[in-house]
């Protein structure tokens, strides 16, 4: 996702499943579809990543994916007054949504199918199949966080001591 801090308005540009993921197939996913990203793009994460990953790696799933090379923020997704509250984050998404500030790509079919099939029952959200829904609030919640792409620097070999470019 991307933030527009002047207007205010999150983008989310693109997503993705990763079918029985691991730290080295979401960071190997996330460098091919954004090569120029992954090295700087701070990355949101879930509280229950800092569980033990439970299989043969030491560390915590958010430190694996850090490993592999991911800009994993330094704490989980928390709203400023560090709650993480999930119907706080709905509510959050679902005002933006209706008033033009979290505008999602067309092309996001999965993410589309998934919200229209996130429901609640007997009052509560149901938490089936919603990881692009919580990805979004997981963004959403920690957009304080948010980076500016790194720029280059500057070719100066071309420029005279006035500082215009000579040609």
């Amino acid at each position: 996702m991307t933030w527009d801090r002047d207007r205010d308005v999150v983008y989310v540009y693109d997503a993705f499943y990763v079918k029985q993921p691991t730290p080295i197939k979401t960071a190997g996913t996330l460098r091919a579809r954004h090569p120029d990203k992954i090295d700087w793009v701070p990355i949101a994460w879930p509280h229950d990543a800092m569980k033990a990953s439970g299989g043969n790696e030491k560390g915590t799933i958010a430190e694996l994916h850090k490993n592999q090379g991911m800009q994993m923020l330094h704490q989980h997704a928390t709203f400023e007054d560090g709650g993480n509250s999930v119907e706080a984050g709905i509510m959050d998404m679902d005002q933006r949504m209706s008033t033009g500030r979290l505008k999602i790509a067309p092309h996001l079919d999965e993410w589309f199918d998934e919200y229209r099939m996130y429901h609640r029952e007997k009052g509560k959200v149901v938490k089936l199949r919603d990881d692009l829904m919580s990805a979004t609030r997981y963004g959403i919640m920690m957009l304080r966080y948010a980076d500016t792409e790194p720029v280059e620097e500057y070719e100066t070999d071309n420029y005279n001591e006035t500082g215009c470019g000579g040609y």
